[in-house]
């Protein structure tokens, strides 16, 4: 069956500026050849048309970014040098790697990235897949070529660098309209959209009222504004915020980017307001100062609602040069509202971590300081949780296997964690239930399954040494698939779990 074809309409719905010149030409036919390559070399029942032409417009987008001289891949190779010690994950940079040129690595890289994101694929693509190899060659030697006399697409800088954002409000507006673009539009958050419209199928299945009522423009732009401020599914786990503040210092036009900070509390007491401010006093951290946030940036109507100091406003507040301001829905009900005071008090724990880090404490006092402790019988790990930990357990959660045995870690961010699977892959001389061959197996789940451990344990694994014999399958030998799992297994839990240690690690 013929591929679609990719058209301009197509290539302009993912542009930070409205009128199409010869370079958008040139880059949609670019698209168009990349999708085609990767129809000649992958098969159709692992890539829909669907997501090759995603894949073509993605490819194009990265070409003209690194061409336009953008800096949005140079953003990305620096902070994984910075974090990984390497400027591309799973295949190793040559001595002919150039950061301002088309390199194999960063095609290899972006395909596998694109098919393991579009493609919703459960379990890990190998990076030695060899369809993918073949497209993703086939796409440098095409990318290559074009390298000396693809053009700049100046629509695309005056889009990012030709306009200097200031303390104004046209700055403010500016910021957030690009900040959307870039979220759901740019070639490093591939699948942003199509997650966007997965959520509203399920809000409409689901019977959401807003959507009943006609309201469903405004239940988009809600959960827009929620994806563009908080979600880290993008490489790198870091939130678009983020990601524009480390690629915008470089220019002195946006350098505002980097003052942009995101409160991480949703609940705020309400206290006063004036022609200029309303102040709200943060009932997450502790502070006790009301935080002044522009009154022009709440919908007014709603604000008049609040004449009393006994409410409380759930919303989102982002500070841009020094001002904050208040983004996406915003919520109120009274001070002693039953619901909304449990919600403060969990939001609060979610912040501090207060308990958990007392459990953790206790945790730690009572094994002498080991994070990890092993057992082999089920009556083990309820003494163990029971007199030792003091804890109130439910024996019918607890189905202990004997010959794979059980194991009960800490941390600061989870608190005490029982682990029931997969303890036979965990290399550790305290561990009795130890198995090489079921390690080589299955301690790669540690690394990249979130349902098997939370984050800051698969971390902490990782650190005491107890993931040695993490592989993936190798055509290359048991050997070069265990390096190629210790050279990457810090990218590999970011990637998967949607965390990083800069920012969940306490």
């Amino acid at each position: 069956m013929l591929m679609k074809k990719i058209f301009m309409q197509d290539w302009m719905a993912a542009r930070p500026y409205r009128v199409a010149d010869s370079a958008d030409v040139y880059y949609v036919g670019i698209a168009n050849k990349v999708a085609a390559i990767v129809k000649s070399k992958i098969a159709d029942s692992i890539v829909t048309d669907h997501h090759r032409r995603y894949i073509g417009l993605f490819m194009a987008s990265w070409l003209e970014d690194v061409i336009s001289n953008i800096g949005v891949w140079k953003a990305f190779t620096d902070e994984c040098l910075k974090r990984y010690g390497t400027r591309v994950p799973l295949y190793p940079v040559g001595e002919d790697y150039y950061t301002d040129e088309v390199n194999e690595e960063d095609v290899h890289f972006l395909l596998w990235h694109y098919l393991q994101v579009l493609c919703r694929v459960q379990k890990i693509i190998s990076p030695e897949d060899p369809q993918i190899n073949a497209a993703a060659k086939a796409i440098y030697e095409l990318l290559a070529a074009e390298y000396e006399t693809a053009p700049e697409n100046e629509s695309l800088q005056q889009a990012f660098y030709g306009y200097t954002y200031t303390e104004s409000e046209e700055s403010v507006v500016r910021y957030f309209d690009f900040l959307r673009w870039f979220h759901f539009r740019s070639f490093l958050n591939c699948e942003n959209m199509d997650r966007l419209q997965r959520m509203m199928e399920e809000k409409a299945a689901a019977g959401d009222r807003l959507i009943a009522e006609g309201n469903g423009a405004m239940l988009q732009h809600i959960l827009m504004t929620d994806a563009e401020l908080f979600d880290r599914f993008d490489l790198l786990s870091l939130t678009s915020p983020e990601w524009l503040a480390r690629i915008g210092e470089w220019h002195p036009e946006t350098k505002a980017w980097a003052s942009v900070k995101v409160s991480p509390s949703h609940y705020f007491l309400y206290v006063r307001k004036d022609e200029e401010w309303v102040y709200l006093q943060d009932l997450v951290s502790g502070a006790t100062e009301p935080v002044p946030v522009k009154r022009l940036s709440f919908n007014q109507a709603e604000l008049e609602k609040a004449v009393e100091q006994e409410v409380i406003f759930a919303t989102s507040l982002v500070e841009y040069m020094g001002v904050w301001y208040q983004r996406g829905m915003l919520a109120m009900a009274p001070k002693t509202d039953g619901q909304m005071v449990t919600e403060v008090a969990r939001a609060g724990n979610r912040l501090d971590h207060s308990r958990e880090k007392a459990d953790y404490e206790h945790f730690m006092q009572v094994t002498g300081g080991k994070p990890i402790v092993f057992f082999r019988t089920k009556q083990e790990v309820l003494d163990f949780l029971t007199q030792q930990l003091g804890m109130t357990v439910n024996e019918a959660d607890l189905s202990v296997d004997e010959r794979t045995g059980a194991a009960v870690m800490a941390s600061k961010e989870v608190g005490v964690h029982v682990q029931l699977g997969l303890v036979d892959c965990l290399q550790s001389a305290d561990n009795p239930s130890y198995n090489a061959e079921s390690a080589r197996k299955g301690a790669l789940s540690f690394l990249v399954s979130p349902s098997v451990v939370p984050y800051s344990l698969s971390c902490r694994l990782l650190d005491e040494g107890m993931l040695a014999d993490a592989m993936m399958n190798s055509r290359k030998g048991n050997q070069y698939g265990a390096d190629l799992v210790r050279q990457n297994a810090r990218f590999l839990t970011d990637y998967y779990f949607h965390q990083c240690r800069e920012k969940d690690l306490i």
